[in-house]
């Protein structure tokens, strides 16, 4: 069931109603805790999907559990096939009414598997068949279908069409069984009746032919006195025999009429076909009912290899998140790292070290990173936001229009000889939409080697979004910081993902932080990083110009250190905290991205972990949303399976309405790009495709690769995100317009290269 194609997400959007697929063999409803469980169809066409899916839906909205065609009833299987009929025919007119979109699918759907066999004949066969099989078809496949009524029998149809609950459906049922049943045994003493009256030359045809031959007989009347002479001789003493052969004779001509009256719609087994074991051959059933749900049972995947469905516990996203007030007081040094340990002589000793030694040496080594980076991108930003504001004095002016006030311009009376337009017109601006920005930064250990140049990029984005005034949040998601509260649930059902208390959202820039504090925060994250990145370059300047040494000052601020990558428990934590900030903030768009360098560690679940499962084509996984009860299955897309990280977010996209940019960074070399690029896209390139993509690589210092769950994506190389200052180059040996030009245009390239996200930040919201 494709989230992309399925219908279930409209169908349920505002029903608390939760569909997966599992390996049953027909749909289940749990009335209690609102589950619709479907069975797995294989190789159907997607409109068949979702009608299936639609029917199913319309069951679970509309039929009482005594109403499902596996509950048991008591008047017997016959009867319920009459229910099963009529109730498709309500709930199916329901659901179409409550979505039209849905009744050009089932009328396609129905209509296909009427033409493959699935209703148990054509409709010619089915209009000889009885009338609850023509009742059936017609509901179904529509009345172009081509179903006939006898003129006794077309009462029934509007009856049908107005069917609203289900105890109207039971009581026409009831009258409706009851018409057919008289039908049925109408149809029967007319054969009989039929068969009395009949002259014995037809009903033994074949065996008088037989005996004019051995009798040498050559005309009727020699067969007819015969005939006579024959029923005389029985009349004088051995007509008794011959009376139990005819009956015998009688009897093989009743059995072959029964069998054509099956076709008609009589229950019958046979071998080829037929109705199933349990009916009554003796009462009404409907034929095209059981044949359709055999026929559509047998379309279930009975080669799927493993269903796993889960489930996500709502997260309290406010229990996890740090806030910048917390960081900044440990970057203070207001309090100790551990507060449990504030008894340990040892570690109080090792504390008041760091305070009273190293701390200097973190403020002037950050104070001096930070001030480089701003000499070198202050300009840059004011750039920016000038570009920004022309932007978007220039989107406005391109949505102006002109309209008449209907006030007349005096200045433009004089002309009114010679035009009507003498009104007083105004200028009418639309207004732009308000947005915002959501960040989250990946502070997991690989990003170790190029972390010092993403917090950059994080500062530049902070800094822009600050100047223009627009509403952000810069989240670091880590596993790190609360490592001594690590705890598992223990109250958590079965497949159930929750997110585990040790992870952490760190609040580390914000529009309602001060400058002095964004700039603290800053100070202290790129002394932090460029101890971990090891630019021994830059290593050797601080020293110089500080006095300090990097490598030698030890760091207390364990909020900054880096693990492993909770990505999927961030996604899930941010869903609502996305909801929340829009409503806050009161934005019509947020932007929602992902500084990242890899794939997600798991979330907590109870039971197999999800990569163990999704892999393969005979696997099928799927994710409920909490939120809006859809779920989210695993599919191929290119070379390779969904992940879960892709799965959630697709949820986090539907469910916030944001729009998803994610950069990936990964090392400057051919294989990393390729690698990153294949992975994300499902693609695996050939050789002429590589070394195209790979010489975009180069020129642009990125590369776009199409993301399950972003609306743009991008592979970013670690070196083109170093920033630098975009300064014309000296121009060796005599100097030409040509030289300038080629110097101005590197300096300019390089610029837009090192700041990839601002300028996409730039181009979205202008």
């Amino acid at each position: 069931m494709q989230a992309s194609k399925s219908v279930t997400a409209k169908l349920l959007a505002t029903e608390n109603i939760t569909v997966m697929q599992d390996k049953v063999r027909t749909a289940m409803f749990d009335v209690k805790n609102r589950v619709l469980t479907l069975p797995l169809w294989a190789d159907v066409e997607t409109y068949t999907e979702d009608h299936l899916i639609g029917h199913e839906v319309g069951h679970a909205l509309y039929t009482p559990l005594e109403g499902w065609h596996d509950a048991v009833c008591d008047r017997g299987q016959n009867f319920k096939s009459f229910l099963n009929v009529v109730e498709d025919a309500r709930i199916e007119k329901l659901i179409q009414r409550k979505y039209p979109g849905l009744r050009p699918l089932f009328i396609k759907s129905y209509r296909k598997l009427l033409a493959d066999g699935f209703f148990g004949g054509t409709v010619d066969s089915i209009n000889e068949m009885g009338l609850i099989d023509r009742i059936n078809t017609y509901f179904k496949c529509g009345m172009s279908a081509g179903v006939q009524f006898a003129a006794d029998e077309q009462q029934w149809i509007p009856r049908i069409e107005k069917l609203e609950t289900w105890d109207e459906v039971v009581t026409l049922t009831e009258e409706l069984y009851a018409f057919c049943k008289q039908q049925m045994e109408e149809q029967q003493k007319a054969e009989e009746e039929a068969q009395k009256h009949a002259d014995p030359d037809d009903l033994d045809g074949e065996d008088d032919e037989d005996d004019s031959d051995n009798f040498g007989f050559e005309d009727d009347e020699d067969e007819e006195e015969f005939d006579m002479e024959s029923s005389a001789a029985d009349t004088d003493g051995d007509g008794e025999g011959e009376a139990e052969g005819d009956a015998t004779a009688s009897g093989d001509v009743e059995e072959g009429d029964e069998e054509e009256i099956d076709a008609d719609g009589n229950p019958a087994q046979t071998e080829e076909g037929g109705i199933s074991a349990d009916f009554d051959e003796n009462e009404p059933a409907a034929q095209t009912d059981d044949s359709l749900r055999q026929s559509i049972d047998s379309m279930v995947d009975d080669g799927a290899r493993k269903v796993t469905n889960y489930t996500i516990r709502t997260p309290k996203y406010a229990d996890h998140i740090v806030s910048y007030k917390t960081i900044l007081a440990e970057v203070r040094g207001e309090n100790p790292i551990d507060s449990t340990r504030l008894e340990d002589e040892y570690y109080m000793a090792s504390w008041r070290e760091v305070q009273d030694r190293h701390m200097p040496a973190m403020n002037a080594i950050g104070k001096y990173l930070y001030s480089e980076w701003q000499k070198v991108n202050k300009k840059a930003v004011n750039h920016m936001v000038k570009e920004f504001e022309m932007k978007k004095q220039a989107s406005e002016f391109a949505r102006a229009s002109t309209a008449k006030t209907g006030v007349i311009d005096t200045l433009k009376m004089n002309n009114y000889k010679l035009t009507d337009d003498i009104f007083k017109k105004v200028t009418v601006l639309p207004e732009g939409k308000n947005h915002a920005f959501v960040m989250f930064l990946d502070m997991s250990g690989s990003m170790s080697q190029h972390m010092y140049e993403t917090v950059e990029q994080t500062l530049l984005l902070a800094q822009f979004c600050r100047q223009i005034g627009v509403p952000f949040r810069v989240y670091g998601f880590s596993d790190r910081y609360a490592s001594g509260t690590w705890g598992h649930a223990t109250d958590f059902a079965l497949h159930e993902y929750h997110v585990a208390e040790g992870m952490a959202l760190l609040e580390l820039f914000t529009n309602e932080m001060s400058k002095s504090e964004m700039t603290l925060m800053a100070e202290r994250m790129l002394f932090h990083y460029a101890r971990i990145n090891r630019d021994y370059d830059r290593w050797a300047q601080c020293n110089y110009n500080t006095g300090h040494s990097i490598a030698t000052t030890q760091t207390y601020n364990s909020c900054f250190d880096l693990g492993g990558t909770p990505l999927d428990s961030a996604i899930t934590l941010g869903i609502p905290l996305v909801n929340d900030f829009r409503a806050s903030t009161r934005a019509d768009i947020v932007n929602v991205v992902f500084l990242t360098d890899g794939a997600s560690h798991e979330m907590e679940v109870n039971g197999a972990g999800f990569r163990n499962n999704n892999y393969g084509v005979y696997s099928h996984v799927t994710i409920t949303s909490p939120w809006s009860n859809k779920n989210y299955k695993s599919r191929n897309i290119g070379a390779r399976a969904t992940t879960q990280t892709e799965l959630l977010l697709e949820m986090m996209k539907d469910e916030t309405g944001a729009t998803m940019l994610g950069y990936f960074i990964c090392k400057q070399s051919k294989s990393a790009f390729m690698g990153a690029h294949s992975h994300q896209s499902g693609i695996f390139t050939n050789w002429d495709t590589t070394n195209e993509l790979w010489k975009q690589a180069r020129t642009d210092g990125f590369l776009p690769a199409k993301a399950v769950g972003y609306d743009e994506f991008y592979i970013v190389g670690d070196k083109s995100l170093k920033i630098e200052e975009s300064k014309m180059k000296g121009v060796n040996g005599e100097i030409t317009k040509a030289k300038l030009r080629t110097a101005f245009k590197k300096a300019q390239v390089g610029g837009r290269k090192s700041r990839k996200m601002l300028n996409d930040i730039v181009a979205r919201v202008a």
